[in-house]
């Protein structure tokens, strides 16, 4: 559906507002302008300053816009979106950090965005880590879903407890174990599920095996957000129609330029950066070479 929208001008890009020079609508539905089964969000222009660029990595949707009338005219009055994620992370992996990055935007957005964050933690790790210390000293809302183990079916009802409790317009899923639970507990056929594909490491035969959950998981999404275009044939060789993937690429906040003198290396020598942990699939031997 599209609204135009008086002395507005902006894309929604996930569910989400932004400004741009070249739009003067506002297109509203599940992830927005990218609803019509397209596979990359479209060019967007907006000033650091009125939007944050870290919200080019959440797609979110579901909100509603209605128009109220009201003495001297009618305007659209939007209400806050309600997002439930749940992610796997004990440290600040890149996942992680995205969707951190995320929160801290939630308040500046348009419309509004409530975020509750879930993990999974099982007694032996219930102690704080790092991830749960950023939540904590960013004031984000979150919940720790306990299991006593791999078997631990009563995970389920846990997870259905949050989900009603939070209600939200919007469940997101992030990993392998998060969108298989969401399957089995029954949660697509209440909430809008989009399934986020960050693409997998695979250091044991036994995480090989994990990863295949996958192809049972991804079909039922409404929506498979993955975060590179290179992903598009793995994810279609598992099952998922080419028509509920979406690809959005990870954002980054922006940052001061390298000055000169923070440059490692001898005046005037070349530098190449490797951004990504030292794990097989980054292959940096391969860059080195």
């Amino acid at each position: 559906h599209k609204a135009v929208l008086p002395k507005r001008v902006g894309t929604v890009v996930g569910g989400l507002f932004l400004h741009t020079r070249n739009e003067n609508s506002l297109y509203v539905g599940l992830l927005g302008t990218l609803a019509g089964g397209t596979r990359s969000a479209p060019p967007i222009s907006y000033s650091a300053s009125e939007f944050p660029a870290m919200v080019l990595s959440v797609a979110v949707s579901g909100y509603s816009v209605r128009r109220t009338r009201r003495q001297g005219g009618s305007k659209f009055s939007m209400r806050k979106i309600r997002v439930l994620a749940v992610i796997e992370a004990t440290s600040i992996t890149g996942p992680a950090k995205n969707l951190l990055e995320f929160a801290h935007s939630c308040a500046s957005t348009e419309p509004p965005i409530d975020l509750h964050i879930a993990t999974i933690r099982r007694p032996e790790n219930a102690a704080t880590d790092p991830f749960i210390e950023a939540l904590k000293k960013a004031q984000i809302p979150y919940s720790v879903l306990m299991e006593t183990g791999a078997a631990d079916f009563s995970l389920l009802r846990r997870l259905n407890d949050l989900a009603e409790s939070v209600a939200p317009d919007i469940f997101q899923t992030h990993n392998v174990k998060s969108n298989f639970l969401t399957l089995l507990s029954g949660i697509p056929k209440r909430y809008p599920w989009i399934a986020w594909h960050h693409g997998y490491t695979q250091p044991t035969f036994r995480q090989h095996l994990y990863n295949q959950l996958d192809r049972i998981s991804l079909r039922k999404a409404r929506r498979v957000v993955t975060v590179t275009s290179a992903f598009l044939m793995e994810l279609k060789n598992a099952g998922v129609s080419p028509e509920k993937i979406t690809v959005i690429g990870n954002a980054i906040k922006p940052f001061g330029e390298i000055t000169p003198a923070s440059r490692p290396g001898p005046p005037g020598s070349r530098v190449l950066l490797s951004v990504g942990r030292l794990s097989k699939e980054k292959d940096h031997a391969a860059l080195i070479k």
